[in-house]
């Protein structure tokens, strides 16, 4: 658990949470697609 801890301080760690915190949070962008087909066209 030491350790594990001890990851989070690194900085590497600290950037990689902070790019990765928008997403649980709901805060990202979305894409509206439309379909214009199916299977066999």
């Amino acid at each position: 658990m030491e350790h594990h801890a001890a990851s989070l301080e690194l900085p590497g760690t600290k950037a990689a949470i902070g790019r990765a915190m928008p997403l649980p949070t709901g805060e990202f962008t979305g894409h509206e697609l439309t379909v214009a087909g199916g299977l066999g066209v």
